[in-house]
């Protein structure tokens, strides 16, 4: 999380609608959001909320979409990779 010891690549996937970098400027523009946290609730209603995410939030959307994806959930949490 620190970045200590990791090293940036970008390689563009071969499908752009699976690119996170895509996906995060769509939403940027979608949401209008210019400063402040980028992750933020979406209600029902479509309205966007102002203020960011819970890591516990955060926990719950990364494993929903890994379960999707087929991966392993049990033992997953953000907040156990914390130093």
């Amino acid at each position: 999380q620190e970045g200590k010891g990791m090293r940036k690549v970008y390689r563009p996937p071969e499908d752009r609608r699976l690119c996170a970098r895509t996906a995060l400027e769509r939403w940027l523009r979608f949401s209008g959001i210019e400063s402040g946290p980028i992750f933020r609730p979406v209600y029902n209603s479509g309205r966007i909320g102002d203020a960011g995410i819970s890591g516990r939030c955060a926990d719950r959307i990364v494993k929903r979409a890994a379960k999707l994806s087929g991966l392993e959930t049990v033992g997953f949490s953000s907040h156990s990779m914390r130093s």
